[in-house]
């Protein structure tokens, strides 16, 4: 059952309607979701996820210094996909972006970050 699903049959059971909690963009994303997160298990799985964890603090330190975080991701990264099976390489690079996407979207956003900026990405 994919997470769109779990969502929506939540809500069924709600007197909530899943449109008022969700823009027409997250309900269009949260589908593909599932599919990220099975595609970030079968390739870099929790050892790669953990290396990502760890390279957090010094993304995060990009992140407030106003920093090229792309050229950190890029140098994170292959050190998440160094185990992965060269046949799977390019899925488990995909799966790592879209991970650290994710690590990188709770991030807490530091004070000197403008509502509404990006930072600089290669």
């Amino acid at each position: 059952m994919s997470i769109w699903t779990k969502i929506v049959d939540f809500f069924d059971s709600t007197e909530t309607e899943v449109d008022t909690v969700f823009t027409e963009l997250e309900q269009k994303l949260l589908p593909g979701l599932a599919a990220l997160a099975k595609q970030i298990e079968a390739t870099i799985g929790q050892q790669g996820l953990t290396i990502l964890e760890q390279g957090l603090e010094d993304i995060g330190t990009v992140i407030a210094s106003g920093g090229n975080v792309g050229a950190a991701i890029a140098a994170l990264v292959p050190q998440v996909t160094a185990q992965v099976k060269e046949d799977l390489k390019q899925d488990a690079v995909n799966a790592a972006h879209g991970a650290v996407s994710l690590i990188i979207a709770n991030l807490p956003k530091p004070a000197a970050v403008v509502e509404g900026a990006s930072p600089t990405v290669a």
